[in-house]
């Protein structure tokens, strides 16, 4: 016979043991277990598209084709229950793919509304959560609007990890305003037209401690733009992980006063001019 005697925490040791799984398993136990770890099941929540399935000549009808019903449930729970949504910590947001053309996008084709308007409700709730502190944005194609939304939050620090994403959309960023990402990481997805923004949001992070590029040349617009407007770019960035850079960056690195951390694959040759190496 099991004994549910134990204190509090030892039960939340356990749990650092289990999984989603095990959590969804016990928390109907008894009211112990659904008091200890309902915050657990919720700690980390992943919203998942359908992905290809409904990329047909006819594309998406409603909602529940660009979501999968486990997600459509998640959502509707979260919407409901502000206690729960207080217990999120970490988002992923995957496979929620367009069925029309993203970059030319045509607003008034109902196929192209229904995916906007879920990518929509999916972001203002995102919004909403006010533990927030990551969120992993993944195989989905992605107006660079929304990403600006949930940055541009007051009351939420946050970092945002963006892979094999295709971004779109231009956007309008306020020159006086500050963004509160404490870690931005960008892995193999296009961002296109929207780099400039994502440069200009990046630079007005004042909180943000660890970026990671897997391309040099988003560094070379930070650094442009650092040349453009000497001083300190980004004064408590701590860890730049980068795939390859350029030694005319070296006076980027002097701009940032608590860089601890740089990582890079390959180191191109460049001209330094008069510029001492540090």
């Amino acid at each position: 016979m099991i004994s549910f005697a134990l204190p509090p925490e030892l039960w939340l040791h356990v749990a650092d043991y289990l999984t989603q799984a095990d959590f969804r398993s016990l928390v109907p136990v008894n009211r112990t277990f659904f008091d200890l770890f309902t915050p657990s099941l919720y700690s980390d929540i992943i919203i998942d598209g359908t992905g290809y399935a409904f990329m047909s000549s006819t594309g998406y009808t409603s909602r529940d084709q660009v979501l999968k019903p486990k997600a459509r449930r998640l959502l509707e729970t979260l919407e409901k229950t502000s206690r729960l949504r207080g217990y999120v910590r970490r988002c992923m947001i995957k496979n929620v793919k367009q069925n029309k053309p993203p970059f030319s996008p045509e607003p008034t084709n109902p196929q192209v509304l229904v995916f906007a308007e879920t990518v929509k409700e999916i972001f203002i709730l995102v919004g909403r959560l006010p533990s927030l502190e990551l969120v992993t944005l993944e195989r989905f194609d992605i107006p660079f609007e929304w990403i600006f939304y949930i940055c541009s939050q007051p009351n939420i620090s946050l970092g945002i990890a963006i892979s094999f994403c295709l971004v779109y959309g231009p956007v309008e960023l306020p020159s006086d305003r500050s963004f509160n990402l404490t870690s931005l990481s960008i892995l193999a997805s296009n961002i296109g037209d929207c780099m400039p923004a994502m440069i200009h949001m990046i630079r007005l992070s004042s909180s943000l401690r660890e970026l990671r590029l897997d391309t040099s040349w988003t560094l070379q617009d930070l650094f442009k733009k650092h040349v453009d407007n000497p001083g300190i770019s980004l004064p408590k960035l701590e860890i730049l992980k980068i795939y390859r850079i350029n030694l005319d960056h070296l006076e980027f690195f002097r701009s940032t006063p608590n860089l601890v951390d740089l990582r890079f694959k390959m180191w191109i040759k460049s001209e330094l001019g008069s510029s001492p190496i540090p």
